[in-house]
Formats: structure tokens, sequence, C-alpha cells
């Protein structure tokens, strides 16, 4: 026969949901030293089920204050208490908290926001394995549990593919559907990471290889590597920043906030999603039009049009060599005051025409 958590979780059909609502019910029960079978049962026997929702939600309530004061924030207080509720409301009743007593959800404040010139700074210090963790947190903008999950299975075929390679992704935690794609630093690093890091499943494991970083570990990193790169933090990093720095300079690039939100996997209705997945293209040129303000090493996709230029002034100064040819030195001393020639073309016209000056003299 299944517990009660057990026909609860049932009801989920994604693993992702299940995990997480498992592991915060499990937290819950803990601090109140309950069990699934126990909450069952008391409501069960309870006469009054009205008085026993009220009186179970003014616990819940207890709990979520007791999270606050050790440490989490509001947001992830109020996440943790969804499947609490949930499991209450599926195998008891909604439970019954005073309205207002749970903080809304809010923009996170006092935290570092980092800047483009910061992570610059932090890649050109970090070592190998920082490289590799700073580059792909930025290029793919993922939550820390989907970044710490990443496989070498899922990500390995695509590092031998050229720069700005996309591929779909499911969220763990929402199942939000993301385009990927991978800049040229963010596969370089990971290449040369992956030939040093540890054998295992996961791409950002422990030294064992056993089980992947946590997500205290994830942050900590970043800060080592703000601190070994001289960057001033002006409130608590973490690495959603990371995410949160990609989605901003995604949208400052002009793109439409549907495309930012498929672009770093933020939830979009099924009809908008089945019409962005026949863009894959679209979100690539986007992508790649965007990357100089996200780029860590400069944006290298312009090696080109540099060329091109270079070889336009060239160009320039050939015809500007010929048609000057001839000219005395009193024009050309005019035109370099003017500034429409530079001194090294100034000095070699004039070591081309002054023995023709010198023969009419």
């Amino acid at each position: 026969m299944k517990t009660p958590m057990q026909s609860w979780l049932d009801e989920y059909s994604k693993q992702s949901t299940k995990t997480r609502y498992e592991r915060d019910f499990k937290l819950f029960t803990e601090w109140a030293k309950t069990t699934d079978v126990k909450l069952v049962d008391e409501y069960n026997a309870a006469k009054d089920k009205r008085r026993w929702a009220k009186t179970k939600g003014a616990v819940v309530l207890k709990y979520y204050n007791w999270l606050l004061e050790h440490g989490y924030n509001s947001n992830t207080a109020r996440a943790m208490l969804s499947g609490i509720r949930a499991f209450l409301k599926s195998q008891c009743d909604a439970v019954k908290i005073r309205r207002g007593a749970i903080a809304k959800a809010k923009i996170a404040i006092g935290e570092h926001e980092l800047s483009q010139i910061e992570l610059r700074k932090m890649f050109h210090y970090a070592g190998v394995r920082e490289k590799a963790i700073l580059s792909v947190g930025v290029c793919l903008g993922w939550a820390s549990d989907d970044f710490l999950n990443l496989t070498r299975e899922k990500i390995e075929p695509f590092l031998e593919k050229e720069p700005f390679v996309g591929f779909w992704y499911e969220r763990r935690k929402t199942g939000a559907i993301t385009r990927a794609h991978l800049t040229p630093e963010a596969i370089d690093s990971l290449k040369a990471w992956l030939v040093v890091a540890p054998k295992s499943a996961y791409v950002w494991a422990t030294n064992s290889g056993s089980r992947h970083l946590s997500n205290d570990q994830l942050n900590q990193v970043l800060k080592d590597m703000a601190k070994d790169s001289g960057v001033k933090l002006t409130g608590n990093l973490r690495f959603h920043g990371l995410r949160k720095f990609l989605m901003s300079q995604l949208g400052n690039a002009g793109l439409n906030q549907t495309h930012v939100k498929i672009l770093v996997g933020k939830t979009v209705s099924a009809d908008i999603l089945t019409y962005m997945q026949g863009l894959t293209d679209t979100l690539r040129e986007e992508y790649i039009k965007a990357y100089e303000r996200f780029s860590l090493i400069g944006y290298q996709n312009n090696a080109k049009d540099r060329i091109s230029e270079l070889e336009q002034v060239v160009d320039a100064q050939r015809k500007l060599l010929i048609a000057l040819l001839g000219v005395d030195e009193t024009k050309l001393k005019a035109l370099l005051d003017a500034g429409k020639l530079d001194r090294e073309t100034f000095e070699r016209l004039i070591a081309q025409i002054k023995p023709k000056t010198e023969s009419d003299a």
C-alpha cells in the first residue's frame, strides 16, 4: 500500500517536480517532528476540519518565519512552502493562512550587479576550471540547478561544432524549454577543463567525481574569482547574477522579451514555443548580434570586418599616393597641416618628389 506522500507525488508527471516537492516536504516534516502518515491521521481524526486547516496553516506560517530567520530569502522560503501546501491540499485539505502573512515574490536586493568589464577581468585571472564555469555560466544564462546537473554526455558533442552552436534543453525545475548557445570562449574553456576534470558523468564534479558541486560551492567559486581578480563587490555575489547579466544584455541588444525568455529558459506558452522552434536560425543570429555585450574576450566575430577595414585604409593610401605624385612640396605640406595626410605618407611622397624639384631648379 502506498504512503500518503507516494500517492501525492504520483499526481505529478515531471520527475523534477517530484524531487523538489519531496525534498521540501521532508525538510518541513523533520522541522515539525511529524510524518506524512501522522498528518493524514490527524486530519481524519479532526471533528472540525475548518479549525484543523487554520491550525495547520499557523504551523506552516511558523515554518516560513523559521526559514527567514535561518538565512533563506523571502522568495526561496515562499517557494519551499509550495510542496507542503500541495501535499496538505491533496491528502488532507487546503490550509488557511492569514492574508499578507507570506510575502509576495519580489526582486532580490543587496546583490552585486556584474558588469562586462568585471566579468572580463575575472575571466582573465581565472584558472582552467574557473574559466569554464564563468564562460559557460554567462553564455547559457541557466539557473544553478540546471547548470550543476549538466553532463558530459549532453555537452561534449557540441564542442567540435562551430562557435555559437545551438541546442534545445528542458529545465529541470520548471520544464521550460530553452535554446542554448555556446560562445567561442565557452567552447575553448570547456575543452581545456574536460581534459583535466575529474572522471565523472557531471561536467562540474567534485574531486571524487561521485557528485556535482553544491550550489554553495558554485557561489564560492565566483566569490573567489572576484577576490583573486580584484573586483570590488557592492553586495552579495551569487551564480544567479550571471543569468541576470545575460538576460539584461540580450534585452539591451534589442531582442524582444519572448526571444530573451527562450534563450535563457524562462517559461513561455506552449503555442509560442511551437512557433519559436521553427526560428532556430533567427535566435542564433540575434544571439550573435548581442554577443559583443557579454563576450568575455572581446568581440571575435568581427575579425574579418577589421581586416577589411585595414585593407580599405591601405587601398586609400595607395590611391592617394598615385594621385599626389608630382605635386609640389608646398601643396603636400598644406594637406599635412589640414590633417588630410598622415606624416608617414607625407615623408614618403616628399622622398619621391624631392629629386624632381631639385632638377627643375
